[in-house]
């Protein structure tokens, strides 16, 4: 009796022990399993985000934004040729003899000259040993001949310094404008330099009275003179282009707005007004309140390549929709479409200082749209 009283006994125990198991097992597979679709919809949530939306363009606005980037190819290539005509130029100009110089007989011996197109920068250094560097340099000065500055600029000129019409900002810089629209610009970057008076001293080792002199008649310097008027007459053929450029603004802003959408990331979002420039590029700034938080810019690939980033070891590659994004550390994104590209960067420390976060930037505009513009 006792036995079959013990067996009960532990039967009943036993059978109290399985079902706590048993259901202790449930509770750990239903944890894993929560786990598991927890997982699952964050992977669910990303992939939406990553999605490209269906486009609301219609033909006719996708063939309207293909025009305007058409033009502007034409117009980039014809001012690519009158650039190429001045880098043919521009290697005459350390070969021409100019009053640019420091005169023979200054105290700075250890200076350094570059010359670019219609600029001569001279940097100034204190030792022999920094102007071999290259480095720790007193005073930087650019020479640049203003070729075309008119008199609304010339009238910006309102200070005095060294005697010249100038803009001034104490003990820092000074821009003089000379006779004949030659502009000296002046800095000085050590603390002994930082002073007007120092900054005066330097001008004094130059021939400004030369300087004012190089377009008249009976010039010390015909070469250079007829260098310069090459260098103008081939820059106004270029301020043409981009005077086109700039009559082409507003209806380029307009033939981009309906591919400008306000869904995704960039509905609770400021945007700028969409600003056409003559590289052919649109851009469009990205405020959240009143702070900057990032930059849309949208062009040709070849524009907004990342060429000099190709060989950058912190770039990323992924698709969406059969595009290639590129992402470089967490200042900038950028999806490459057929014939345009699309580029969202920020250098801001917000939230949208994130890669995945300007991915999403671009991809709330209406790429599929985009995709289709020639």
């Amino acid at each position: 009796m006792k036995i079959l009283k013990f067996l009960v006994v532990f039967l009943i125990i036993s059978l109290f022990f399985t079902a706590c198991g048993k259901k202790k097992g449930e509770e750990v597979a239903d944890k894993g399993t929560a786990k598991v679709e927890k997982k699952a919809d964050v992977k669910k949530t990303n992939a939406k985000a990553l999605t490209i939306r269906d486009s609301k363009a219609t033909e006719a606005q996708i063939n309207k934004l293909s025009e305007i980037f058409a033009f502007g190819d034409k117009l980039v290539k014809e001012r690519s040729g009158y650039q190429h005509e001045i880098a043919v130029l521009s290697p005459e100009f350390k070969k021409i003899k100019t009053p640019f110089k420091v005169k023979a007989k200054s105290k700075h011996k250890f200076v350094g000259y570059s010359y670019f197109s219609d600029s001569v920068w001279v940097t100034i250094y204190p030792d022999e040993a920094s102007l071999k560097a290259r480095k720790n340099y007193s005073f930087w000065i650019t020479i640049s001949y203003k070729h075309s500055i008119d008199e609304k600029g010339r009238k910006a000129y309102r200070d005095k310094f060294a005697g010249y019409p100038a803009k001034h900002f104490k003990n820092a810089w000074a821009w003089l404008l000379l006779k004949g629209d030659i502009e000296v610009k002046i800095s000085g970057y050590t603390k002994e330099a930082k002073s007007d008076k120092a900054m005066e001293e330097i001008l004094k080792e130059f021939d400004l009275k030369a300087m004012e002199h190089i377009f008249d008649k009976k010039t010390k310097y015909p070469k250079l003179k007829e260098y310069f008027l090459k260098i103008k007459a081939i820059n106004a053929k270029i301020n043409v282009v981009n005077a086109k450029f700039k009559a082409k603004e507003k209806e380029g802003a307009d033939a981009l707005k309906p591919f400008i959408t306000n869904e995704g990331i960039l509905k609770d979002l400021d945007l700028s007004k969409v600003t056409y420039y003559n590289s052919n590029t649109f851009l469009i700034s990205v405020k959240q309140g009143k702070k900057f938080v990032f930059t849309l810019t949208i062009g040709r690939p070849g524009v907004l390549g990342l060429l000099s980033y190709f060989k950058n070891k912190d770039l990323k590659r992924s698709k969406v929709g059969g595009f290639e994004v590129t992402t470089l550390k967490d200042n900038l994104a950028m999806i490459k479409l057929p014939k345009v590209s699309i580029k969202a960067s920020t250098y801001y420390k917000t939230e949208f200082k994130n890669a995945e976060k300007l991915k999403e930037a671009i991809l709330s505009l209406d790429i599929k749209g985009l995709s289709k513009v020639k």
